[in-house]
């Protein structure tokens, strides 16, 4: 099997595994645009692109993300029309323009925003959930990234063995697929949250008259603090409330 067939392997497994997340991420950019032909048009153009190079690595997907975000900016550019000052609608048709580009402008902003928090959250899931070598192998690799690190650089830079810094990187990629998403919904990963909606599940199909200490005890456990009403005829509403947050959480689990 040639080098190239290889990589072409290797990427198109990487595409497959993650579409889900990159058609998120190209319908994040503009969901008014055509993502899904913008993102069939980026996985050619990548593809394309690394067999010209021979390049094979760990770091497709930072790659693949900046070339969507460049192919879509390139395609607002060449869309953009010229304005005829001679035209009669001349003043409505560049209030559309620099609406259009306002626009633009705004969600690039915010484009940039949720990669911000993205991050910072997936750091702060790290910190919580892995050991302190751990964590400095993933901020290294992550430091690094854009220089397109393999594993071997990676371990002489951490002064772990290519094996441990492999094994961690790949447990913690696959780690912030899985819980990322349910830790930035509810602080916890999907088998605590998991765990939390069982017992929810469990409490409330008891009669509440009679498990009423359960009931509040669980309220705290959801909602970090007791439930609090001047009035006993508000009781029911630890049920209610409990209920609303099975309903809002368990789509989680999917």
């Amino acid at each position: 099997m040639s080098g190239n067939t290889l990589i072409a392997k290797e990427f198109d497994k990487f595409f497959v595994d993650n579409y889900k997340y990159l058609l998120g991420f190209t319908k994040s950019i503009d969901v008014k645009n055509d993502y899904q032909n913008l993102l069939h048009d980026c996985y050619l153009k990548c593809k394309t692109r690394l067999l010209l190079s021979g390049y094979s690595g760990n770091s497709y997907l930072n790659y693949t993300r900046v070339t969507i975000m460049n192919t879509y900016k390139t395609q607002y550019r060449d869309t953009k029309h010229t304005i005829d000052f001679h035209s009669e609608d001349y003043e409505n048709e560049i209030e559309t323009e620099l609406q259009t580009r306002e626009d633009f402008n705004d969600q690039s902003k915010q484009h940039d925003y949720e990669m911000v928090f993205l991050n910072t959250m997936a750091y702060d899931y790290v910190n919580k959930y892995f050991s302190p070598k751990e964590n400095m192998i993933f901020k290294t690799y992550y430091v690094l990234k854009h220089k397109h690190i393999n594993y071997k650089t990676l371990s002489e830079c951490t002064g772990y063995s290519i094996t441990s810094v492999s094994n961690t990187i790949k447990r913690i990629k696959k780690a912030l697929r899985d819980n990322l998403v349910s830790y930035i919904n509810t602080g916890m990963n999907v088998m605590e949250l998991a765990d939390k909606i069982k017992k929810v599940e469990t409490v409330i199909s008891l009669p509440l008259n009679k498990n009423l200490g359960l009931y509040k005890s669980t309220y705290i456990e959801v909602f970090g603090r007791p439930f609090k009403s001047s009035c006993s005829c508000q009781i029911n509403r630890i049920r209610t409330d409990l209920i609303s947050w099975l309903e809002k959480n368990k789509p989680l689990l999917k």
